[in-house]
């Protein structure tokens, strides 16, 4: 008996984050943001999704909100989405030189043809004794959130156009 296989190719949704956080705000202690990554690239990889990540750029928010912030380093990395992330963090009243997310701004765009596809916010955490005892944890649920919400804008089987 002869067993015949199509070889079909799979194809998996990518999405790279390209992350810019205000220096004036983080230039006296690090933040989570590592933590905020983490949480994002787990929820989506739980949806099927391929995610990468730069490393957080320290820059303007009028670079962050350039429509062509990150599309060319996206298109080199062959990925079909982008997630620009904004983040605004707070400074904790109640532990020294600790950094929450206070607000994150997304805009999701289709790399192959620049379409801006979705944008929101998440708010973070509010400050607290146990927001700042946890902090990368509560980056990680907002890097969960971010997530969440992309992932209601993409399509479930689109590729981005490649």
């Amino acid at each position: 008996m002869l067993a015949v296989f199509a070889i079909v190719p799979a194809s998996a949704m990518t999405v790279a984050l390209d992350p810019v956080e205000d220096p004036a705000q983080t230039s006296l202690a690090p933040t989570p943001y590592d933590s905020l990554l983490t949480g994002c690239m787990e929820g989506l990889f739980s949806a099927g999704v391929i995610a990468t990540n730069s490393a957080p750029i320290k820059g303007s928010r009028e670079l962050w909100s350039g429509p062509l912030f990150g599309l060319s380093a996206a298109r080199d990395g062959y990925v079909d989405y982008l997630v620009a992330i904004w983040t605004e963090w707070r400074s904790s009243a109640f532990k020294k030189d600790t950094w929450i997310p206070g607000r994150l701004d997304w805009r999701l765009v289709r790399v192959s043809d620049g379409v801006l596809v979705a944008t929101g916010s998440v708010s973070g955490p509010a400050d607290s004794p146990s927001a700042a005892a946890n902090n990368a944890q509560g980056a990680a649920s907002v890097g969960q959130a971010l997530a969440a919400a992309c992932l209601g804008s993409l399509k479930p089987g689109s590729n981005g156009g490649h």
